[in-house]
């Protein structure tokens, strides 16, 4: 950043003491007068952070490097490297999954599959974060390893590249008619994968759908709306921003959108941030779909990064998203937005109004409100499971052990899911676990020899939440509420 050069005069002392000049006041009396020789770049830095954190939660100073992952996380990306996750036994660094359209896909590299050397180097007891800084670097660059694989050793040479953020992080059916689909960002490719899921799932046999918001904290907010407009109307209006220096501006359905049938229950948490925000409102609003789950998070301010000539940024808050019923997105003092104590689980929201907490949707229909954020209207929290007594580490090291006899033994998940001999495995390591915790461990397994969406499926069928959609699906709920399918 260049900062303007002021000529010191008694005449110009006044200038000091502007508003948004003072900044470059004190670089130059630092710069001039301080004791000791002065990092200039590094100061401005930190009056920039400062100055931004004084602002809101969401304003921020974004160095270069900052603002280069902020737009690949937009577009995306993840990180420059080859899409491998690891875990460590024995010394060595163990695949456990590759991202789909990574390189190392492309180099047919396996789940179990024992990295030896990284460019020649033996890795043998290195931590984990030091193998992972060493297969990153620029894109295009190559990194070469030696794998161990059946008793081989099997040299690779691959290319790092961007490697995808994915926005559906899975679905499948949950019966023969209900699919599932869970989002965990919104970015550019939100609304290809999203409509490739949902197709899926038709040919499938899906008639209604899960959609799974939790803790989606947002992302790029255009694919919100877009993802919106495919289950409204044209015409409907989707959500409003505006601000004191930024003008309204109306986001509008511009034609009906594909998906204008089926019941569509949305769950949500307490981590739904910002875009499922938007998404979750404008759904809500014009009673397209029952939100089940806990009140979200209450972030409903837009940011904008305002570029410097070293190529960072001011990312700064300059306006407000709205709901079509104008109601407000953001929540105030970012003061936590919690249900009263009598309210309790799977409980109607509705069934609490007073004057004080009542909204409309477009339709008039009452729904609870607590000034900001999305109310669900079926009151239904997570079940959090504890974290379980099986380490990762013994289930990984199974898998290692028995890969070939799993993948030949198992053809389908439910085979392993009831497989006598895994159970007996996971009770060596802890009797005593159960319910959702079995099933969090057993889905590591399966995730491991099938791919991860067998991991989403074994714990949705200990889900509550999940269960909770699926008899709201089928009691009357949706025609009693008036919410159209």
């Amino acid at each position: 950043m260049l900062l303007p050069i002021f000529s010191f005069s008694q005449e110009e002392t006044y200038y000091a003491k502007e508003d948004g000049k003072k900044l470059d006041w004190a670089m130059y009396y630092i710069n001039e007068y301080y004791v000791d020789s002065v990092n200039s770049n590094a100061l401005v830095e930190a009056a920039l952070k400062a100055v931004a954190a004084e602002l809101d939660p969401y304003s921020v100073y974004q160095s270069a490097e900052e603002l280069r992952k902020q737009k690949e996380n937009d577009e995306g990306t993840q990180f420059i490297g080859i899409g491998i996750n690891l875990i460590i036994i024995d010394n060595f660094p163990h695949v456990t999954s590759i991202v789909k359209g990574s390189s190392a896909e492309a180099a047919m590299l396996e789940k179990g599959d024992v990295i030896i050397e990284i460019n020649g180097q033996s890795i043998e007891r290195l931590p984990l974060y030091k193998i992972t800084e060493m297969l990153k670097g620029n894109p295009g660059t190559e990194v070469d390893l030696l794998l161990y694989r059946d008793d081989q050793l099997i040299p690779k040479k691959l290319s790092r590249a961007r490697v995808p953020l994915i926005s559906v992080e899975t679905s499948f059916m949950l019966t023969k008619d209900i699919g599932y689909i869970k989002m965990i960002k919104f970015t550019y490719k939100t609304i290809e994968e999203f409509t490739t899921a949902y197709k899926e799932l038709q040919q499938n046999g899906m008639d209604d759908l899960v959609l799974d918001m939790r803790s989606n904290n947002g992302g790029v907010f255009t694919s919100s709306i877009d993802l919106s407009s495919l289950f409204l109307k044209k015409g409907n209006l989707i959500n409003y921003t505006d601000g004191v220096i930024a003008d309204r501006k109306d986001h509008i359905c511009e034609a009906d959108g594909d998906i204008q049938k089926g019941k569509i229950v949305i769950l949500t948490n307490g981590y739904t941030a910002s875009a499922s925000e938007v998404f979750c409102g404008a759904i809500q609003d014009w009673d397209r779909a029952l939100i089940l789950g806990a009140p979200t998070y209450g972030k409903g301010l837009i940011q904008q990064s305002y570029g410097f000539s070293d190529s960072s940024a001011l990312r700064l808050t300059i306006s407000k998203y709205f709901r079509p019923t104008g109601n407000a997105v953001q929540r105030q003092n970012n003061n936590t937005l919690v249900f009263p104590t009598e309210v309790i689980v799977g409980s109607e929201s509705a069934s609490f109004l007073n004057d004080d907490n009542t909204a409309q949707t477009m339709s008039g229909r009452k729904i609870y409100s607590l000034g900001a954020g999305v109310v669900p209207d079926v009151f239904y929290p997570n079940h959090i499971a504890k974290s379980p007594s099986v380490p990762y580490k013994y289930i990984a090291e199974y898998f290692f052990d028995q890969k070939d006899d799993l993948s030949k033994d198992f053809g389908d998940l439910q085979a392993l899911l009831t497989s006598d001999e895994i159970q007996t495995y996971i009770n060596q390591k802890d009797a005593s676990i159960a319910g959702r915790d079995l099933a969090e461990v057993k889905g590591w397994l399966a995730a491991l020899v099938f791919q991860k969406d067998q991991y989403y499926e074994t714990i949705a069928k200990e889900d509550r939440v999940i269960a909770e959609a699926i008899k709201r699906m089928n009691d009357g709920t949706f025609d009693r509420l008036g919410i159209r399918y």
